[in-house]
C-alpha cells in the first residue's frame, strides 16, 4: 500500500495541476524527479523530498505570475500551504505575513508572526517579523522585549539595528549606545553604526537632547 501524500503536499499538486506550464508566460513547468536506478531503492521519504522540491519549483515559476497579474489571493493560498509545509521556513513566514499586510489582514500577520516565534523559541531570527511589525507602527517598546533576549546570539544586524533604534526613539540613548558597541563588536567596519552611535553619544552628552 501506498503511503498517503502528506496534505500540505496534497494541496499544492491540485492547485498546480490545472496548469502544464505557468500561466501568462512560456517558461516550461519543471519535470519531474527522475527515477532512480535499479539497485537504489527510493524511500517514501526521499520520494515526498523529490516531489516536493518539483511542486516547489513549479511554485516559485507560477508565484511571479500570479504576483505580477494581481492574484494576491492565489498567493496568499500557495504560500499557506508552503508554510504548512514547512513552518520554519523564514522566507515563507515573511513572505506569507507581508502578502497579508497588503491586503491589509494586519491582524493574521500579526498572528503569523507570533505564532512563527512562540514555535521557534531558540531560533535567535524567530522575534524579527513580529519586531519589525511594530517597528513599522512606531510600537518602539514592544520591540525592545523581542530583540533583547537575542543579543547575546549574535542575530542578523538589522535586529541591532531596530533594537538600537528602539531605545533612542523611546528616550533611552544610553541602551542605544550599548547596543551600538555591542554590533561594532562584531562588525567594526560599519561606518552607519559608527555613525549613529557617535550621535547617540552626543545626544547623552548633551542631556539627551538631539535627532533620534
Amino acid at each position: 500500500m501506498k503511503p498517503p501524500i502528506p496534505t500540505a503536499l496534497a494541496a499544492a499538486l491540485v492547485l498546480l495541476a490545472p496548469a502544464a506550464a505557468p500561466q501568462g508566460n512560456e517558461r516550461k513547468a519543471p519535470q519531474g524527479p527522475p527515477s532512480r536506478a535499479q539497485g537504489h531503492p527510493v524511500t517514501p521519504e526521499q520520494r515526498e523530498q523529490a516531489l516536493w522540491t518539483t511542486v516547489h519549483n513549479r511554485f516559485t515559476l507560477q508565484m511571479d505570475v500570479w504576483f505580477n497579474d494581481g492574484d494576491f489571493p492565489r498567493c496568499i493560498q500557495l504560500l499557506r500551504i508552503m508554510h504548512a509545509k514547512d513552518p520554519h521556513d523564514y522566507e515563507t513566514v515573511t513572505d506569507l505575513g507581508w502578502m497579508l499586510g497588503n491586503i491589509q489582514k494586519h491582524d493574521e500577520e500579526l498572528a503569523l508572526y507570533q505564532k512563527y516565534r512562540a514555535m521557534y523559541p531558540d531560533d535567535k531570527e524567530a522575534p524579527y517579523p513580529e519586531a519589525e511589525f511594530y517597528f513599522r507602527r512606531r510600537q518602539y517598546d514592544k520591540v525592545i522585549p523581542l530583540l533583547e533576549p537575542v543579543l547575546p546570539k549574535r542575530p542578523h544586524p538589522n535586529s541591532y539595528r531596530m533594537l538600537a533604534h528602539s531605545y533612542d526613539r523611546t528616550g533611552r540613548p544610553e541602551e542605544a549606545a550599548r547596543v551600538w558597541r555591542e554590533y561594532l563588536k562584531v562588525n567594526p567596519n560599519d561606518e552607519t553604526a559608527k555613525r549613529n552611535l557617535k550621535r547617540v553619544e552626543e545626544k547623552i552628552a548633551g542631556g539627551g537632547q538631539g535627532k533620534p
